[in-house]
């Protein structure tokens, strides 16, 4: 049968894997690649548009020089380009932490107790990180080609011929809605095992009961910023199960999910954009960052509070309305960005 879990034994009877999402090893194992090649082709694009933008110049010439400004020296360039530069390192990341996550559920796959505890948060992350990271490589690499004007539409510049090649990743391996929303259903029953039963959840998505109050808003710090993120996703997971469960009263279980998938899209956002920056910071904490010289080491700390403190300015509704910071608080974030796209 060429199965590996199931069987069929000599008198016909079948025998089930322990876990019906068993056989998806293979396709856990194409997504996490997914997420890794996804901050891989935004890269290459960004290396283009970045090095562009540092030798075009345009504008009112320097008086004591001559010469107009590099393009790159205009702040909403750098708004642009950094923010995607942040998450093409975010991706790679996380796209590492997908590949550990696989390792590991291979290994307790192939235990003699065969241990399937962790597969269905391996799943729904993966599923939600491929939609996530695709949909944002295909918009950040046309960002990219914007970024470099009429050159950008030259097939000399490579950038068309990117777009075009990544577009598809939105569609394959799974329709990047469809991939949202088991990243959603997964959320919610987590949620309501953990609301109903008191039953424990796993330790990635632990947060998603945790008291969405004020938080001290740390600019500064990778883990700060982590905090925002995670209170973030809570808040959304907590808003929907409620929505949900109210629109199950009046409609129905079937039509109440289908009454709510546009928040239950949002909902998934938040959470692979929270599990992505909770990678990235794990990663500045690891072997392979300390071996690193002090400044890139800085450099690294900056993208990823860049990449963070972006996610929340894009989304200020998404922790104002829930309390979790003041209107203060986000100026502060506004600054700490404007900030950091000038070092």
């Amino acid at each position: 049968m060429l199965a590996r879990f199931s069987t069929v034994q000599p008198d016909g009877t079948y025998v089930k894997p322990p876990h019906t999402k068993m056989s998806f090893g293979g396709m856990l194992f194409i997504r996490s690649h997914i997420v890794s090649g996804a901050g891989s082709s935004l890269a290459n694009a960004l290396t283009v548009a970045i090095r562009y933008s540092a030798v075009r110049r345009q504008g009112e010439p320097d008086p004591a020089t001559g010469l107009e400004p590099q393009v790159l020296d205009y702040q909403m360039q750098q708004y642009r380009l950094f923010s995607l530069l942040a998450t093409a390192y975010a991706f790679k990341f996380a796209g590492q932490e997908m590949s550990s996550l696989y390792a590991q559920l291979q290994k307790d796959l192939s235990s003699p107790a065969v241990d399937t505890s962790n597969l269905p948060e391996v799943h729904a992350t993966a599923a939600g990180l491929k939609a996530l990271t695709t949909w944002t490589t295909a918009d950040g690499i046309e960002d990219a080609r914007k970024c470099c004007g009429g050159h950008g539409y030259s097939h000399v510049a490579g950038l068309p011929r990117m777009l075009v090649d990544y577009l598809p990743a939105a569609t394959y391996e799974g329709d990047n809605v469809l991939m949202a929303l088991q990243t959603a259903r997964f959320l919610i029953k987590m949620h309501a095992q953990a609301t109903s039963t008191g039953t424990r959840v796993p330790q990635g998505v632990a947060y998603v009961v945790g008291e969405v109050r004020r938080l001290r808003v740390d600019v500064d710090a990778p883990s700060g910023v982590r905090a925002l993120l995670e209170a973030r996703a809570a808040a959304w997971v907590q808003r929907v199960a409620k929505r949900l469960e109210d629109a199950e009263k009046r409609l129905g279980k079937k039509e109440a999910w289908n009454a709510c998938t546009v928040d239950l899209v949002r909902m998934a956002r938040a959470h692979c954009e929270f599990a992505v920056l909770r990678s990235f910071v794990k990663a500045l904490e690891g072997e392979e960052m300390a071996r690193l010289d002090g400044e890139t080491k800085r450099a690294m700390e900056e993208l990823c509070l860049l990449y963070g403190l972006v996610r929340v300015e894009e989304n200020e509704g998404d922790v104002l309305g829930p309390g979790i910071c003041t209107v203060e608080d986000l100026e502060r974030v506004k600054e700490k960005v404007r900030e950091l796209l000038g070092r």
